[in-house]
């Protein structure tokens, strides 16, 4: 009797696929940018691009080894051994743990950053500054929750850090620049803003161009009311909600493996997560070691601000795929990017208002009310804590029955 064939495992060897590719990529570019950074460290006029520079090797190494658990389970899998099982103290107990140790990271990491040994110590501190408070939010958010098997969970962690950053960053370019052009199109009816505007393109096309005449332009540019409402409205509307619908990829991936509301909130913080550490890490290597705690702790706000809405989404898509109540979508996403929205409407007022001039009424008001912004933070931070447990609760107490049937699942290891 011929024996049938066994359909093939797609969804295991896109994850080995996509885990392989990450860490294969990732280490080489921590190899590129190692060695970037040691040239631009022995060279006096370039030692300050150094730090960066070794930052993101170490950002692209931490992304490399956390590929690692994605592929090993999907071999695992695909070649039929035994699933990998834990039984040791329970994971929000270990974060819990290793956040005691973020205070002396912290301080620690903020001394270094001013001494010599900044190039080869920051890049590890700033990695482990971030992926522990990250680890205790998703461990705290997820807390006896049912969240699939180990494999589902890393397999997030590899998309949310390589393939939702990408996809992402690609399409808020595509529309930044959209925007960009139409406002520029817009000021080039004003005379004042052409003269701008030739005066600039005449420094630029000088050997020996002026700072001072770009940094005045700059200055001038977001002091302007269209530019400012254009970039809050982008930044506090539009890109919030193209990454609150970009960032639940891995989450469509399995999404006939969802089998609650519950499951889909835990899978949407690990999204969130994996996003948060790849943008925080990076503009963390931007900013170099100058204030680096402090950039650090901001970042750590806005880490737990895409964990949470990321969870919201994935709830909300959960509860529409498996009680088909689409309501909680909609409600969850006008939520995800209304927190998101304000959050980066605040950080926006807060970058831009030190750099406005003039006597204008918009100018005056983003100066007075920046004590106002980092209050309202700091109670948002306080709102998304409490959200996180509430939901956490209330998940806990929902029968898992309430879903679709569990035989109209196709088999996948995903399930365990």
């Amino acid at each position: 009797m011929q024996e049938l064939s066994q359909p093939t495992d797609w969804l295991n060897i896109g994850q080995l696929i996509v885990g392989l590719m990450s860490c294969l990529i990732s280490f080489i570019l921590a190899i590129a940018l190692f060695l970037l950074g040691l040239a631009a460290h022995v060279n006096s006029t370039l030692s300050q691009q150094a730090i960066p520079l070794f930052m993101l090797a170490g950002l692209m190494t931490a992304v490399g080894f956390l590929n690692i658990p994605s592929v090993v389970f999907a071999i695992r899998r695909l070649s039929s051994r035994p699933t990998l099982t834990s039984h040791g103290p329970s994971p929000l107990k270990l974060a819990s743990l290793s956040l005691i140790a973020l205070p002396f990271i912290l301080i620690g990491g903020n001394f270094i950053s001013q001494t010599p040994a900044a190039w080869w110590a920051l890049p590890s501190l700033n990695v482990l500054a971030l992926l522990i408070p990250i680890w205790w939010i998703v461990e705290f958010g997820r807390h006896n929750l049912p969240t699939g098997s180990a494999q589902r969970s890393w397999g997030l962690v590899s998309v949310g850090l390589t393939i939702t950053p990408i996809v992402t960053m690609l399409v808020e370019l595509v529309v930044m620049l959209a925007i960009i052009v139409l406002v520029f199109l817009a000021m080039g009816s004003s005379p004042v803003w052409v003269e701008n505007f030739r005066k600039l393109f005449n420094q630029l096309s000088q050997s020996n161009f002026d700072l001072n005449t770009l940094d005045s332009f700059l200055q001038g540019l977001v002091s302007n009311p269209l530019v400012l409402i254009v970039l809050l409205i982008t930044l506090g509307g539009i890109m919030p909600l193209i990454e609150e619908l970009l960032k639940p990829l891995g989450l469509w991936v399995i999404r006939k493996q969802i089998l609650s509301p519950a499951e889909g909130f835990s899978a949407g913080l690990i999204c969130g997560a994996g996003f948060a550490f790849i943008e925080s890490a990076t503009l963390i290597a931007e900013a170099g070691a100058g204030n680096w705690a402090l950039t650090v702790l901001m970042r750590i706000g806005t880490s737990l601000l895409h964990i949470t809405v990321s969870g919201l989404m994935g709830w909300g898509l959960a509860s529409a795929w498996t009680q088909k109540r689409n309501g909680r979508f909609f409600l969850s996403l006008l939520a995800s990017v209304g927190l998101h929205g304000l959050w980066n409407t605040l950080a926006v007022v807060l970058a831009v208002a030190p750099s406005t001039s003039g006597t204008a009424p918009l100018s005056n008001f983003l100066q007075s009310s920046m004590g106002i912004e980092v209050i309202l933070m700091a109670v948002i931070v306080t709102a998304l804590v409490t959200v996180l447990f509430l939901i956490n609760r209330r998940l806990q107490k929902e029968p898992l029955a309430v879903t679709i049937p569990f035989q109209a699942l196709p088999p996948s290891s995903f399930l365990e």
